[in-house]
């Protein structure tokens, strides 16, 4: 055997674990990183009297549960929530209500979730080293680090779809038939239960387990086990749908919201392409790792990657002459990644700090590091499909448990690319499956480490999460500051507009529910014509939604003043208050929030 095939045998090797790898060192490697995870979460300063995003529906419904024991929605969610309110009611019974106590109840919940997924990732045949990487690709992530430090569904629900995947690791791990059938129930079981946080959870009774089971089909009872539990997961979820979408001031979130039309496919493609292109994004410190590797690309794979990089060179080319380019480079999916700090477009079209040449290079450079990666996997994989490698048990166990979740996952974001829009914490289901494939992959088929450019871009992908999402509440906490300012010089809050979220829960407080479209119980709910609505170039997204507010003064950030995007002159008009000024840790570093009124004077909607 020469030199060269006894390195290249090296390489390929799957990873089995030697006399170090106890289990203790998997659990204080599991502690290790979600302790960082939370470190960073605390260090953001998650502290404001706002709510972040969805959760001011959340904390509204965790607050009456916490007066009164029932469970009453207010127009605004469309998961069930689940034991994820009892949960919040139980720190406000301790600690009293407030939005940093919703917040800060999520982290022992973001604790178990981060400890969890390093778990997986070992029981997948994942490198120690490897399992903290991954973890903290995800935990640090602009995606998953913002959602674990604000009362919001998605984390529970990635700890629901976490456990299901250990208690499936471990059907498989079994040493006698019966525990195998025991952990299977015991997954249905616990995914029905907790799946009621997030309905998307319960892809893993309906597709994971089943899927599983059919993999272990062999062992006595346990394809009887499978079948009994997939008509008893489908009634379950039936009954708690029914429950849900019958209970006041819900709003019911169907898989196809409207007829199919030839018309949806563009906007459909378009999603779905933004939807790769983003998720590329969010892994970009894990196929970062293939770029070193790009040397070794025959002429061939380097004429596909370059055609690919021409082509979508041409496109954007072609969406910057129709004006549409900010739409088509990164991040390219709204809300999480760009109202993290002002260096990406927000969700009302601010325009981002971080120049439009440097967001199109950054693009070109995810999606080259996404093609290398590509090249690369599938020419290992091609020149080894007929001599399996050590550990295709473990590859066997990720392709079933993880693959038709994976497939399910995606089919269920399409009728949302078809009818709105598909949002980057969407991703948060998907990004831990890529994850698990993309690291195995690389440690079988290319190296025993990761080189330093990957722990480069994940410290830069971890530095903007914390930051971003510190400069978030920073911005909030000047926007309270701001209304307080107003309030005190004798104006109701109920005259005082400052967009997403916070009108939201002044509309519950004031009017007890989001005047909602899709709202059908009670009957008449949703008023489709409120009165005295502001000219359309005057209002913000939400404005529809909160007709209990009747503006007189606007808080407005400095985007608004930008004369790129100036408001209409007849519109509003400068006041008495001074300017809020705050301070950021991404660029520009300090910001100011500015209070201004309608231009003539009304007091009233125009």
């Amino acid at each position: 055997m020469t030199e060269a095939s006894a390195a290249e045998k090296t390489r390929t090797t799957s990873y089995r674990p030697d006399s170090r790898d106890t289990p203790g060192l998997w659990v204080r490697n599991g502690l290790f990183c979600a302790l960082v995870v939370s470190a960073c979460v605390l260090i953001t300063h998650p502290v404001a009297g706002m709510a972040f995003s969805d959760e001011f529906s959340y904390d509204k419904t965790a607050l009456e549960f916490a007066r009164t024991g029932h469970l009453v929605y207010n127009g605004w969610a469309t998961a069930m929530l689940g034991w994820l309110i009892p949960w919040g009611a139980l720190f406000i019974k301790i600690f009293g209500f407030s939005f940093t106590v919703m917040r800060l109840s999520m982290l022992p919940i973001a604790f178990a979730t981060v400890f969890l997924f390093h778990q997986i990732l070992g029981r997948f045949g994942v490198r120690p080293a490897h399992a903290i990487f991954g973890t903290l690709a995800l935990a640090l992530s602009p995606v998953f680090l913002p959602s674990a430090a604000s009362y919001m569904s998605d984390v529970p629900g990635l700890l629901v779809i976490f456990l299901c995947v250990s208690m499936c690791q471990s059907a498989l791990r079994a040493q006698t038939d019966r525990a195998t059938v025991l952990w299977l129930l015991a997954a249905t079981g616990v995914n029905l239960v907790g799946g009621t946080v997030r309905q998307i959870a319960w892809l893993g009774a309906l597709v994971m387990v089943p899927a599983t089971a059919w993999l272990l089909r062999r062992r006595r009872g346990v394809w009887f086990a499978g079948i009994l539990s997939l008509p008893f997961s489908i009634a379950f979820v039936l009954v708690c749908l029914h429950w849900f979408n019958s209970q006041p001031y819900s709003v019911p979130e169907h898989i196809i919201w409207a007829p199919l039309r030839w018309a949806f496919i563009p906007h459909l493609g378009a999603q779905l392409v933004k939807t790769l292109l983003c998720l590329f994004l969010v892994l970009l410190p894990v196929t970062a790792a293939w770029l070193p590797t790009a040397k070794t690309l025959d002429r061939r794979a380097w004429q596909r990657v370059a055609a690919i990089l021409v082509v979508a060179g041409a496109l954007w080319g072609l969406a910057y002459a129709h004006s549409r380019i900010d739409t088509w480079i990164m991040p390219w999916l709204m809300f999480l990644l760009s109202e993290q700090s002002s260096l990406l477009p927000g969700m009302f079209g601010t325009p981002a700090a971080l120049g439009l040449w440097i967001r199109l290079a950054i693009s070109f450079f995810v999606l080259g590091c996404a093609l290398i990666a590509a090249e690369q996997v599938l020419r290992q994989i091609s020149r080894r499909k007929h001599s399996p490698t050590p550990g295709s048990a473990s590859w066997q166990a990720a392709l079933w448990i993880l693959g038709p979740f994976s497939l399910s996952y995606l089919l269920l974001l399409i009728p949302r690319g078809a009818f709105d829009q598909i949002q980057d914490r969407y991703l948060v289901g998907l990004t831990p499956v890529a994850i698990v494939f993309l690291l195995k992959l690389y440690q079988e088929r290319t190296g025993p480490r990761l080189p330093a450019i990957s722990a480069v871009v994940l410290a830069g992908y971890a530095i903007y999460a914390v930051a971003g999402t510190h400069d978030f509440f920073a911005e909030s906490r000047a926007q309270v500051r701001a209304v307080q300012m107003v309030e005190r010089s004798g104006v109701p809050r109920t005259n005082i507009q400052t967009g997403f979220p916070d009108d939201g829960w002044v509309q519950i407080q004031n009017g007890g529910h989001i005047n909602e479209p899709r709202l059908l119980n009670p009957p008449g709910a949703y008023n489709p014509d409120p009165p005295d609505i502001l000219p359309d170039k005057c209002r913000n997204g939400f404005t529809k939604f909160a007709p209990v507010i009747t503006p007189r003064y606007f808080i407005f950030f400095p985007w608004f003043k930008n004369p790129a995007d100036p408001p209409p002159p007849w519109c509003f008009t400068d006041t008495k208050y001074p300017t809020i000024h705050y301070t950021t840790w991404l660029p520009p570093f300090h910001a100011t929030v500015v209070v201004q009124q309608l231009a003539n004077h009304t007091g009233g909607r125009g």
